[in-house]
């Protein structure tokens, strides 16, 4: 078991022994009170507020710690702003196919045009894309062309 397993096993098995004797605690207030019923139902009430929002709170704190250090723009959640290469990282590792496929991207040609231009399956195609994606770090073939453009891989004659 990690600490933070045991930590957070020892955490419950003290709230739920709390709980308990609340419990047992408020089985005596109908003897001496009028209200036990909605004094045990307010108190489990609290109890599993209180929980959630731990809960809540450590699994926020979890993903942000996810997050790295990416800076994000103001307005935009942590985490979600885009990692940009520079020319001499990961995008000299571009194949020779996929700047091929990069290339008649920037020229507009969609995927079924550029599988017939290569004599390729149109799936080929969408995995050399998700490559070339994955290694300008975006998402869309509009970011794909505007960061190879920006790194010089493609020239605006090349559009």
């Amino acid at each position: 078991m990690t600490r933070s397993t045991l930590a957070t096993t020892v955490g419950y098995g003290i709230l739920a022994a709390a709980l308990l004797a609340c419990l047992y605690l408020i089985s005596l207030a109908p003897l001496r009170l009028d209200w036990g019923r909605e004094l045990v139902g307010g108190t489990i009430a609290v109890v599993a507020m209180l929980a959630g929002l731990s809960a809540a709170r450590r699994w926020t704190s979890a993903s942000g710690r996810d997050s790295g250090d990416k800076a994000a723009e103001p307005g935009e959640p942590p985490g979600s702003a885009p990692v940009v290469p520079t020319a001499d990282s990961e995008v000299a590792t571009l194949s020779t196919r996929e700047s091929e496929v990069l290339q008649l991207l920037c020229s507009g040609q969609s995927n079924k045009q550029i599988a017939r231009s290569l004599q390729l399956s149109e799936n080929t195609i969408k995995t050399h894309l998700a490559h070339v994606y994955e290694k300008l770090g975006v998402n869309k073939r509009t970011e794909a062309m505007a960061v190879a453009q920006r790194l010089g891989l493609v020239s605006i004659r090349d559009w």
